[in-house]
């Protein structure tokens, strides 16, 4: 398993070395405190997975999107989007406990297996001038 630092999520492909997402370099063996994104919500939905995680003794944060339209300012409604990290340590309790009601779906948890894969199939080394660069930033061969 291996985890962007900056997106928050985990990567299940060994042949990765960069997130898909953002293009930082994974970490291969994150720490057991990292947070990791488990489910994003909204409403109601996002107080009934805060009772869950709560009462399956779970910590988590609560962070808002970061490309949430911010309407929530003009009617002190609480945020559209918010995301829900967990440690690593406790990521399996939590999609157990939110699978268990209904706020995860089962199939949605491979997704990002799927993601990766599917990255890894439609990337290529880009050449330039001085080499081969694993991205098409065309500035250095590792960035």
């Amino acid at each position: 398993m291996k985890y962007c630092s900056k997106c928050k999520n985990l990567h299940f492909s060994k042949e990765l070395d960069k997130c898909p997402r953002c293009g930082k370099r994974l970490i291969d063996e994150p720490s057991h405190y990292s947070p990791v994104k488990i489910v994003t919500a909204n409403g109601f939905e996002l107080e009934r997975i805060r009772s869950a995680l709560t009462q399956a003794d779970i910590p988590f944060s609560v962070t808002e999107e970061k490309y949430d339209t911010g309407l929530q300012i003009l009617n002190s409604a609480p945020p559209e989007n918010c995301a829900f990290c967990v440690p690593i340590a406790h990521y399996d309790k939590a999609v157990e406990t939110l699978v268990g009601i209904g706020a995860l779906d089962e199939d949605a948890i491979h997704e990002l297996d799927r993601e990766d894969e599917e990255f890894l199939e439609t990337s290529y080394p880009y050449i330039f001038i001085f080499g081969i660069s694993c991205c098409s930033c065309w500035i250095c061969i590792s960035c």
